[in-house]
Formats: C-alpha cells, sequence, structure tokens
C-alpha cells in the first residue's frame, strides 16, 4: 500500500519516484526494477521510497488512484444531464494521461485499471447526488458493467 501525506515535499518526492520509474522502464522490464534503481533514477533516498510506498507496485496504484480521483472527482451533478459531455471530459483526460495506462497494460496489470476505476468511481457517488432517471446507467456503468447500460 502506499503512504503519501497531503505534504508538498511528499507528493513531490512520490512523482519523482513515479518519473524515475518511467526511466527505469525505458531499461529494463518492470519485474527486474528494484528500489535501488528507482533510488538512482528518481535521486529519492531509500527511506522516502519506504516512507511513501512498500513495493514497486505501490507507485502504479499511487499513480493510477490519483488519476482516476481526479477525473471522475471533476464531474459535477450537473453534467450527468449530458451523458457525451462526461464521456469527451473523461476521454479528453486520459488522452493527456495515457502514460499511466499503457503502461498497466503493458505489464499486464488490468486488475489496477479495474480496481482504481470502481475506488474512484464509489467515491464519486458518495459525493454527487445522481439525477433522477440516471441513476440505472450510472450505477450499472461505476459497477463496472458498461455492457448492461443499454439492454
Amino acid at each position: 500500500m502506499y503512504h503519501i501525506s497531503k505534504d508538498k515535499r511528499a507528493k513531490k518526492s512520490a512523482e519523482l519516484v513515479y518519473q524515475g520509474l518511467l526511466t527505469c522502464l525505458k531499461h529494463k522490464n518492470f519485474d527486474q526494477i528494484t528500489v535501488t534503481d528507482l533510488q538512482k533514477a528518481s535521486s529519492v533516498a531509500r527511506t522516502t521510497f519506504y516512507r511513501a510506498f512498500d513495493n514497486i507496485s505501490d507507485i502504479l496504484y499511487w499513480k493510477c488512484d490519483l488519476c482516476f480521483q481526479e477525473v471522475l472527482g471533476s464531474f459535477k451533478e450537473e453534467q450527468f444531464a449530458n451523458e457525451m459531455e462526461l464521456v469527451r471530459q473523461y476521454f479528453s483526460y486520459w488522452m493527456g494521461h495515457k502514460d499511466i495506462l499503457e503502461l498497466l497494460m503493458k505489464i499486464n496489470r488490468y486488475d489496477m485499471i479495474y480496481s482504481c476505476h470502481m475506488n474512484a468511481a464509489l467515491t464519486v457517488q458518495k459525493k454527487i447526488r445522481i439525477p433522477p432517471g440516471y441513476a440505472r446507467n450510472t450505477q450499472q456503468l461505476f459497477s463496472g458493467h458498461p455492457d448492461r447500460i443499454y439492454n
């Protein structure tokens, strides 16, 4: 699990570690990367790494969670009146942040994408009131069954 505090320095260190991971991936497969490799690539101390993350996979969980929270958290109640606007906003966001999705797909971690999406979707559902008549489709979408939305 990752443990990133709200402190600016902690967030900056986590981002440096993520960027270091991207650098390491240019030369090694994900499963061959060590904390020492990340330390060298990111210039973040080993203790700082372990203060923020338990293992290297946690870096990906953190970044993926962060992205899904950002995109889904940006939705406003009034936007649910226009599904196409929601879809446009969602895909527009991911076009600018595709590196994390491509990386997770490359290392066959679709489970992380799903898990992070579901966690963020549940958080959004608790924060906003979904308009009447829209709830059925939205709940199915958020529950991970988009194939059943219009059936």
